[in-house]
């Protein structure tokens, strides 16, 4: 890696906070930590609250097919909505996607954004980072198979 690049950890910081200040429910960042030897990172580290919920890539397979089809609706929701902020994850597996419900409603949000990148806010985002996250997802779904 180049020297004095922002580390994994701190670009996940830094995704976290992003989210967070536009009504994001995100993981709480608490610390990120990084050690350096002449510029280049040895090690760094991220801590965050535990967020209440599971990924996707378990939560989905153990539930009936209407709680699916719930479920994936709200991350579609929840990936428009990133994507109207400006958000482009560029990491959109649903690994990385947590959900859980709340009071009758399903919560989702996104870990591991660290190759994230914020481009104009738009209503109708359709710009090739936007695909790509897209595509990501669908492959994501399918590799489990969950496709439709």
């Amino acid at each position: 890696t180049t020297a004095f690049a922002r580390s994994r950890a701190r670009r996940e910081w830094d995704a976290l906070h992003w989210l967070a200040g536009r009504g994001f429910e995100v993981p709480i960042p608490w610390f990120v930590a990084e050690q350096r030897t002449m510029g280049f990172i040895r090690c760094a580290m991220l801590a965050t609250a535990a967020w209440p919920g599971q990924p996707l890539d378990r939560l989905l397979p153990a539930v009936n097919h209407r709680a699916r089809e719930r479920i994936l609706g709200a991350v579609e929701q929840f990936v428009e909505r990133l994507h109207r902020t400006g958000f482009r994850d560029r990491n959109l597996d649903l690994r990385n996607l947590l959900a859980r419900e709340d009071e009758g409603r399903i919560v989702v949000t996104k870990i591991d954004s660290p190759r994230h990148r914020i481009v104009h806010a738009s209503e109708r985002p359709c710009d090739r980072l936007a695909r790509a996250d897209w595509d990501r997802l669908y492959r994501s779904i399918d590799s489990a198979g969950l496709g439709s």
